[in-house]
């Protein structure tokens, strides 16, 4: 699942990119979804290192890239989820990693 939905995520910001966006933008979301990823890292393995994760870092490293990724969001606040999907999606991250 979450290699499919970050092949999603890589398909729009490629296609974002690639369209009419000028250079420096492009770097730009570039660089901010590699920001995102290492702060994602960063949180979870400090996590890890506390002893607060019930699953495996690179699992859990996973879950939160998918749970928090564009189309994920995109899905849930235009789908069943709406105003209630933020705090779906927090509840599924703590149960599940916590």
């Amino acid at each position: 699942m979450h290699e499919r939905e970050y092949r999603a995520e890589s398909v729009l910001l490629e296609t974002l990119v690639d369209g009419a966006l000028p250079r420096e933008i492009a770097a730009l979301l570039r660089e901010l979804d590699g920001v995102r990823l290492a702060i994602i890292t960063r949180t979870i393995n400090d996590l890890a290192r506390h002893g607060g994760l019930r699953i495996r870092p690179s699992d859990a490293i996973a879950l939160a890239h998918a749970l928090l990724s564009y189309p994920t969001w995109r899905t849930a606040l235009t789908g069943p989820g709406r105003r209630r999907a933020p705090r779906l999606i927090y509840s599924a991250l703590r149960s599940a990693l916590l």
